[in-house]
């Protein structure tokens, strides 16, 4: 079995459109909520597209107009949607 990661699945089918895959940026993120040091902290700054104030503010940054979170949301689904068909 492939394991869901970005490179075996670099994009998330959404209908007719495609997404990035979510699931190193979820990674990210839950590592530095879990473990709270420099190198998760550095890890999780290096995607944002401006320095990493809060974590609110990381989640809610817009990227091609969409909230992450929100992308994160759809990602999630279209995954688990391919999944099961």
């Amino acid at each position: 079995m492939t394991p869901l990661t970005t490179e075996a699945y670099p994009y998330a089918p959404l209908g007719v459109f495609q997404i990035r895959n979510p699931l190193d940026s979820i990674r990210l993120c839950r590592n530095f909520i879990a473990h709270k040091c420099e190198g998760t902290f550095g890890e999780l700054n290096g995607t944002a597209a401006t320095g990493l104030q809060d974590l609110r503010e990381y989640l809610r940054a817009k990227r091609d107009g969409v909230e992450l979170f929100s992308e994160w949301k759809d990602g999630c689904l279209a995954i688990a949607n391919a999944a099961a068909w």
